[in-house]
């Protein structure tokens, strides 16, 4: 009896040994190589004037905790939210997201705009902070936000990947264009002075420049020094009139996510838009205007 116990014995012990990794799996992520990011527009304007005007008027607290939700369900290891003006809603998404998205960089603000920036930036990985700059004063509305850009940096498969969140000046207008495109090269002088190592740069947010516009869109990407994943995929549409926010008349692409031009540690391997809705009221409701962009990157050593 104590001969049969003490082989059992033994071939659990051997079990235990061979297999206990498939029990209790690694907790590092054999895809460490791949890179899932995210970016969106979220539209969270401000509520404390929008007694004022119908503008402002967007549902920002029954949208805020679905956005949430949503993020949680989603695998993103970084999220680049734009416009998270409202403070009181910028506070309950920050929190909402703190267990999922550990890592945060809040938005800045300057004592000559009215709001902040509006990027929030979350993630499951590690996120460090490096630089930011603002923009000079935009046109209409834009004028009283501090938008800008804000350089952070994560490593993924033992690379220092540069990210860089932005939100560009908004308009058709000749005097919108060629602000946009002095914000064009203030995010290139951002990149000039931190770039080093040959460390690999990501462009990520609501860049409001039309893709559809061609000769405006391969100037964006010539001073930006990047390039998009144009010839590949086609139809990014991140902002549409079937959108229940929009009244626009034809689908447009005005979110981006850009990979430094001629950097071989980065490829994009796939882009798609998401486009998540939940019934109010009956009625088929965009969480957001804009439509997330989400891509999934490859970083090679």
């Amino acid at each position: 009896m104590r001969i049969k116990f003490i082989i059992f014995f033994f071939l659990f012990l051997l079990k235990s040994i061979c297999f206990g990794k498939n029990d209790h799996p690694d907790s590092t992520n054999s895809n460490s190589n791949i890179l899932n990011i995210a970016t969106w527009n979220i539209q969270m304007l401000p509520t404390n004037f929008s007694f004022v005007s119908k503008f402002l008027q967007k549902k920002q607290k029954t949208r805020t905790p679905l956005i949430i939700d949503y993020c949680i369900k989603h695998d993103f290891d970084i999220i680049v939210f734009q416009e998270v003006f409202d403070r009181k809603i910028r506070r309950k998404i920050i929190q909402g997201l703190n267990k999922s998205y550990p890592y945060q960089i809040h938005p800045i603000k300057n004592k000559k705009a009215l709001v902040s920036n509006g990027l929030l930036i979350v993630g499951r990985i590690p996120l460090n902070y490096l630089d930011h700059i603002v923009f000079k004063p935009g046109v209409k509305a834009d004028k009283y936000a501090a938008k800008g850009c804000v350089l952070f940096h994560a490593q993924v498969n033992d690379i220092d990947i540069h990210f860089m969140g932005t939100h560009l000046q908004s308009g058709n207008s000749s005097k919108a264009i060629s602000t946009r495109k002095l914000q064009y090269r203030d995010i290139r002088k951002l990149m000039n002075r931190n770039s080093k190592d040959n460390n690999p740069f990501i462009i990520l947010g609501d860049l409001n420049t039309k893709k559809s516009e061609k000769e405006k869109y391969l100037e964006m990407l010539n001073i930006l020094g990047v390039s998009d994943s144009e010839s590949i995929f086609k139809n990014l549409y991140t902002f549409s009139p079937e959108n229940s926010w929009n009244n626009n008349s034809r689908p447009l692409q005005l979110d981006y996510i850009l990979i430094q031009k001629d950097n071989m540690k980065l490829k994009i391997n796939w882009q798609k838009v998401f486009k998540p809705t939940h019934l109010y009221k009956g009625k088929e409701m965009d969480l957001a205007d804009h439509y997330l962009l989400n891509a999934e990157i490859l970083v090679r050593k």
